[in-house]
C-alpha cells in the first residue's frame, strides 16, 4: 500500500483569453491495490492438463497482461498460438508492450463485447 500526504493539484484554466493556474490542496486516497487471484496460475494450468490450450485468452485489464505473461510460456509452450483479445485500446498496448500479438479489440468494454470480438475472429477464420 502506498502513502500519500498532501500534493498539490494544479488546474489550467482559461480565462478571458488568459490560462489562469489555481493550486488546490489534495490528500490522495489509495481506493484499491490491484492484485492477481493467488489460483490464477494453478487454475489455468489445470485447464490446460485437462482441455488443452485455448482458442481464445481475453485480457481484461494491464494488470491481467503484467501478470498472465510472466508465466504463460511455462503452462502452454505453444500460447503464441492462442488468439488473443483485448477490452479495451488500454489492453491492447500492454499487450502489445508485452511483445503479444493482440488479435483483436473489444468494441465495448464488456463481456457481451469480448463475445462479439470472438465471433468477429471465428467469422474472419473461415
Amino acid at each position: 500500500t502506498r502513502t500519500h500526504t498532501h500534493t498539490e493539484l494544479v488546474y489550467i484554466l482559461e480565462y478571458n483569453g488568459y490560462l489562469l493556474m489555481v493550486g488546490i490542496p489534495l490528500k490522495e486516497i489509495v481506493a484499491y491495490c490491484t492484485q492477481p487471484h493467488s489460483e490464477l496460475q494453478c487454475n489455468l494450468e489445470l485447464y490446460v492438463k485437462s482441455k488443452g490450450t485455448p482458442q481464445f485468452i481475453a485480457f481484461y485489464s494491464p494488470s491481467s497482461v503484467e501478470y498472465t505473461t510472466k508465466f504463460l510460456p511455462s503452462i502452454m509452450p505453444d500460447w503464441q498460438a492462442v488468439k488473443l483479445i483485448a477490452i479495451g485500446p488500454s489492453t491492447t498496448e500492454a499487450l502489445q508492450k508485452a511483445g503479444c500479438p493482440v488479435v483483436t479489440t473489444a468494441t465495448r468494454p464488456s463481456p457481451e463485447g469480448i463475445l462479439q470480438a470472438i465471433q468477429s475472429c471465428e467469422e474472419t477464420s473461415k
